[in-house]
């Protein structure tokens, strides 16, 4: 690799991959990540002068971590976990907090 932080940047993607994809099974997420990494040395090998925009449009073209890892989601065909949300009971708690704790220090 002849640009200065080629490493560094596809290191960061390879890791952002891994974070988006933790929730596959072990194997699959492995074959995932070595598949790109080889995709991705191949494709490095073959740039006449690489520079670190190279690399980084080269990663641009080749997708999302999360895209990436969606993709394998759906080939595996495991259903995505949804993400906890606030309810109405967390969120009236913190607004409601400053407006009764003046009442509490007084009633103290």
């Amino acid at each position: 690799m002849t640009a200065p932080h080629a490493t560094d940047i596809i290191s960061g993607y390879l890791a952002r991959l891994d974070c988006e994809a933790a929730d596959l099974p072990l194997r699959e997420r492995r074959e995932l990540i070595a598949g790109i990494r080889e995709h991705i040395a191949e494709a490095c090998a073959a740039m006449p002068e690489e520079t670190d925009a190279d690399v980084l449009n080269f990663l641009d073209r080749l997708g999302d971590p999360a895209e990436l890892a969606s993709d394998e989601r759906d080939r595996l065909g495991l259903r995505v976990q949804s993400r906890a949300q606030a309810g109405m009971l967390e969120i009236g708690a913190l607004l409601l907090t400053p407006l009764f704790w003046p009442v509490g220090v007084i009633l103290l």
